[in-house]
């Protein structure tokens, strides 16, 4: 067999073991340990990869659509799918090979677009065009002031927001509000033992915080969406950790950043 078909085959494979079956042990076989990622959505190296794909819900698949190889390179089209945020990810790849396993990856994604909204009127992946029971549309954000803190639609506090203005009571703002009681994401929730007494970033610069959320998959403590270095949801993208809870004094709401729900854990 040629070397570039078989290119094609290994990194099918390892898409498949990793993505689908998420069996971490054979998945290492396929990927070299000096991997290099140029992926901006994920951490350096094989563990930045893998400790991703460890963070995601069970339901992650990923379908490929098109593979070619040209050398060392394989070039590959698919769709990956479950992994916990409103829109499937149509995703080109672009893997570089070396002594048969992965050694180099660089990526470009796209949420998957409705029929609606393709203005070619063809699918992104595939034979078929997703249609909108595929996919949940991102429920628009209505941001208002209250007490000087921004707030989303019924009450609930936006993500990072300070949600600890004077006057405000937010458990009586939850118990008043139709709060989303469905998150998809509960079993992310792993700890509630801040891994700090500030934001982790923050005491690193010698900078200060407006207020203080914590991660519930693993304690890590950053800083809100109204200070300046809005550590907490830059934590978020760089972990896919979905879930952080407030650290003020007095307030036990909690927030989802993938379904945009708050929540009240126990």
């Amino acid at each position: 067999m040629a070397a570039p078909a078989r290119n094609s085959q290994i990194v099918l494979a390892a898409f498949d073991t990793l993505f689908n079956r998420r069996d971490y042990e054979a998945a290492a076989r396929f990927w070299s340990p000096h991997y290099i990622q140029h992926s901006a959505h994920i951490e350096p190296g094989r563990d930045g990869l893998f400790n991703l794909i460890k963070s995601l819900p069970d339901t992650l698949r990923y379908e490929n659509a098109v593979v070619i190889a040209d050398g060392d390179l394989v070039f590959l089209h698919g769709r990956f799918s479950g992994h916990g945020r409103p829109r499937a990810w149509i995703a080109a790849d672009i893997v570089r090979m070396q002594d048969g396993v992965l050694a180099e990856h660089w990526d470009v994604l796209q949420d998957e677009a409705t029929r609606e909204e393709s203005r070619s009127g063809q699918p992104n992946v595939g034979t078929a065009i997703a249609e909108p029971d595929r996919q949940a549309p991102r429920r628009r954000r209505i941001e208002a002031q209250e007490g000087g803190c921004c707030v989303q639609a019924a009450g609930r506090p936006a993500p990072g927001s300070c949600g600890g203005a004077p006057g405000v009571d937010w458990r009586a703002t939850f118990r008043g509000a139709a709060m989303a009681t469905r998150c998809r994401h509960l079993d992310f929730v792993r700890t509630d033992q801040p891994r700090s007494r500030g934001c982790e970033e923050c005491l690193k610069l010698g900078d200060s915080w407006v207020h203080l959320r914590l991660c519930r998959t693993c304690g890590h403590v950053g800083c809100c969406d109204d200070s300046k270095n809005r550590h907490a949801t830059k934590h978020f993208h760089a972990t896919h950790h979905p879930i952080m809870s407030s650290l003020e004094p007095g307030e036990d709401w909690s927030w989802c950043y993938v379904d945009e729900m708050a929540l009240q854990l126990e």
